[in-house]
């Protein structure tokens, strides 16, 4: 679902800024990226659509 999605991505952003803050650039790159891996992946309009469900489509 694409709540959750945008949920683990918002915990990914966070959890990279706190690894910044205790100085541990190398897990902080770590969750940054799979943070942005999560965003291009909600620019996907595939995902919207399979996220409808089989009930919602129209052919």
């Amino acid at each position: 679902e694409l709540g959750q999605i945008n949920y683990l991505k918002l915990v990914y952003e966070n959890t990279a800024k706190a690894y910044n803050k205790m100085d541990d650039f190398e897990n902080a790159e770590k969750y940054k990226i799979k943070a942005e891996d999560l965003s291009e992946l909600l620019k996907n309009p595939l995902l919207e659509i399979l996220s409808m469900g089989p009930h919602n489509l129209k052919l």
